[in-house]
């Protein structure tokens, strides 16, 4: 149950991946026996997907947690996947379609995850992006030449949240 499902969403499956990634680092009993339990977690078109493949190749993917994401990753996140993530990341805006109740914190988090699952910025450039799909009026408030990294950035966001 602790093992989170997956649905072959493309736009869930990093933070899919970092959850199981996170459930595999308590012990290697754990890692060993996330191959097996993993195909049970796949539902929808990633449970279609997984049980359309060859036995032997399923059972090679069963043996451990990194044969069975080797795999998953091998196919769900392509080059194109990896495209439209990019894409993804740099075009989302605050309230966008979608998100058009989220608070700034939302936004900022949602922003965030979607910039580093791509990119290798530092706090600097992850702050810039964030920003420059924020409202222009975030800019009155926010003074980011005194977020000194990316937590000082999230603690003014979130101080500021009621005024953004």
């Amino acid at each position: 149950e602790i093992i989170p499902i997956w649905n072959g969403d493309p736009d869930t499956i990093a933070q899919w991946v970092l959850e199981v990634n996170s459930i595999s680092d308590r012990g290697s009993s754990i890692y060993l026996e996330l191959g097996a339990v993993i195909p049970h977690r796949l539902k929808g078109r990633a449970g279609s997907w997984f049980w359309s493949l060859p036995g032997h190749y399923r059972r090679k993917l069963q043996q451990n947690w990194f044969s069975m994401r080797k795999g998953i990753c091998g196919y769900w996140m392509n080059p194109a996947w990896y495209n439209r993530q990019k894409a993804r990341a740099n075009n989302a805006s605050y309230r966008e379609a979608g998100h058009q109740h989220e608070e700034p914190t939302d936004y900022v988090i949602r922003k965030l995850q979607l910039l580093q699952l791509v990119f290798d910025y530092e706090d600097e450039e992850l702050i810039t992006e964030i920003m420059r799909e924020a409202p222009r009026s975030w800019n009155k408030i926010i003074d980011t030449q005194r977020c000194v990294d990316l937590i000082d950035f999230q603690n003014a966001i979130k101080y500021h949240e009621e005024d953004l």
